[in-house]
């Protein structure tokens, strides 16, 4: 992640609700690799963002 994906972060983060991230943050911090989290978290982006390549 770069200064470049700021912009694309916060919009993300607008479209979501606290509790909605709460949620999201304690899924990913349940897996046990880097591989697991990062595909939850891509898949939870494009369930917000489905047309916004990641």
């Amino acid at each position: 992640m770069g200064p470049h994906d700021i912009p694309e972060v916060k919009k993300l983060l607008r479209m979501c609700k606290i509790k909605q991230m709460e949620r999201v943050a304690k899924r990913a911090l349940s897996f046990e690799t880097e591989r697991q989290v990062v595909n939850y978290l891509r898949a939870q982006t494009r369930k917000i963002l489905p047309d916004d390549p990641i």
